[in-house]
């Protein structure tokens, strides 16, 4: 009878134990960030210039967008500028994804990226459309 006890004893603490190692593993592994605020405020640039940004992401991976939506970045190096759209297929969708990389004026390389079927890589003024499959197998 007290081997019996002893065995359920243990085996009920073994249960247990595994139980708190789970959770434990659980809570390091799958901890949740606290997403950054989404509000604007107005950021003025050494040249005297203001914009409003606004920060998105999380405490681990963030960034900053423009009003408009491109991603801002202190990097000099190197800048390029994305905008994403699911189809360009009425010609207002068209102006509106090209018109904010047309308001750009510097030489820095220009993309429009989509999912409208059977587009090509072109390019518009100096603004180059891409399929997003071109995009996702080729790169930029």
């Amino acid at each position: 009878m007290s081997v019996v006890l002893t065995m359920n004893k243990y085996m009920i603490m073994k249960k247990l134990l595994f139980a708190v190692f789970t959770l434990l593993v659980c809570k390091v592994f799958f901890v949740a960030a606290d997403p950054a605020p989404r509000t604007l405020f107005l950021y003025s640039q050494p040249d005297g210039t203001s914009i409003w940004i606004r920060e998105c992401g999380d405490e681990y991976f963030h960034w900053e967008e423009s009003e408009d939506g491109f991603v801002c970045t202190n990097s000099a190096k190197e800048r390029i500028y994305i905008q994403v759209a699911y189809l360009l297929a009425h010609e207002d969708t068209i102006e509106r994804e090209y018109g904010a990389l047309r308001s750009i004026k510097d030489n820095y390389p220009k993309y429009v990226i989509s999912m409208t079927p059977l587009v090509k890589r072109n390019n518009d003024e100096g603004i180059i459309h891409l399929g997003l499959r071109e995009f996702l197998m080729n790169g930029l």
